[in-house]
């Protein structure tokens, strides 16, 4: 039981991680596509 919670968090972890990274990511995009610069 400990284990599968543990795995779970693991995975709930990677998910936070990828999403954050592709936040990130998709903010630095529309500042650049939005600045009046280009």
């Amino acid at each position: 039981m400990l284990q599968e919670g543990r795995f779970g968090w693991a995975m709930l972890n990677v998910l936070a991680n990828l999403l954050g990274s592709f936040a990130m990511t998709a903010l630095a995009f529309w500042l650049v596509s939005a600045s009046p610069a280009h």
